[in-house]
């Protein structure tokens, strides 16, 4: 049985990072990220209906710790697509009011387990041969209709709770940020009233929001504004004012860039590399 479950979890995570890179809706990286996912976890059920496990201690392991931590995956991207697909198209306060309800359903969720959710987080290992192995299930548990048509040779009564409890902590993040670029786009909607000097040329962001974020972090660093003495939040407001355009958590993407394996500069290389090539060619830009 493959026992490398930490270098294919980084794996999948490398390749999902790169995926959110390419593209700035929650939709399309959605709709990119559960195929992969889901092809991964079927990987991981060959390996465990063909080579099945070693003890029974084994088998808990696998059900608690690593199984959870893929299947969180599928899980939180197809909760995302759907938040994302039914949101209302209106104002900020509706908005703002759909996603505190689903911050709710999911808090309502871990009321509900609470128990469950206390014997994860304590490490707790009592019930490990009730909710972690094959073949075992309390009906009083309460069990998830589902349960009892999956595949028994790679499902527990609880993994699948475990998985839920991980997703939902990160889709809870995800929502959080979500309300927060919306009081941001209100914030920025009210300097954009007062911004009057800034000229009204039409002129809007068409590329990529990963691009503009690394040309931006390159200028302050640079300290080409104000001496060096403007804040990096202040740039950003700047160019999302001047730009049309929001782009969102744009410390997080930074650290996104940072943690790429290859070429971390690549919107910058690309510029140099074209720059170049058309001073090359002709003296007329």
């Amino acid at each position: 049985m493959n026992t490398n479950y930490l270098e294919d979890l980084s794996k999948l995570n490398n390749g999902l990072q790169l995926l959110e890179l390419e593209t700035d809706s929650p939709v399309k990286l959605a709709e990119m990220a559960i195929p992969i996912v889901f092809d991964v976890l079927e990987k991981l059920k060959n390996d465990i209906v063909t080579n099945n496990f070693k003890s029974i201690e084994e088998e808990i392991h696998f059900f608690k710790h690593v199984k959870p931590l893929f299947l969180s995956k599928l899980i939180y991207y197809n909760r995302i697509f759907k938040i994302e697909k039914r949101k209302p198209q209106c104002g900020k306060k509706v908005l703002s009011k759909y996603f505190r309800k689903e911050q709710k359903r999911i808090n309502l969720y871990f009321e509900d387990n609470l128990d469950f959710h206390k014997y994860i987080k304590c490490s707790d290992t009592c019930q490990d041969r009730r909710f972690f192995t094959r073949g075992v299930f309390d009906v009083k548990q309460c069990l998830n209709s589902s349960y009892f048509s999956s595949d028994f040779r790679f499902n527990t009564s609880h993994d699948n709770k475990a998985a839920t409890i991980l997703s939902n902590e990160l889709i809870l993040i995800y929502l959080e940020s979500s309300i927060g670029l919306l009081k941001k786009c209100s914030c920025i909607d009210l300097i954009s009233k007062k911004a009057e000097c800034i000229p009204k040329v039409g002129i809007i962001w068409t590329g990529k929001k990963v691009a503009l974020i690394e040309l931006i972090y390159a200028l302050f660093i640079d300290g080409a504004f104000n001496n060096g003495n403007a804040d990096l939040n202040e740039i950003v407001k700047a160019f999302e004012i001047a730009f049309q355009i929001d782009l969102g958590n744009f410390s997080r993407t930074f650290s996104e860039i940072k943690a790429r394996k290859m070429n971390r500069i690549k919107y910058l290389d690309i510029l140099i590399e074209k720059l170049s090539s058309k001073m090359d060619e002709s003296d007329d830009i």
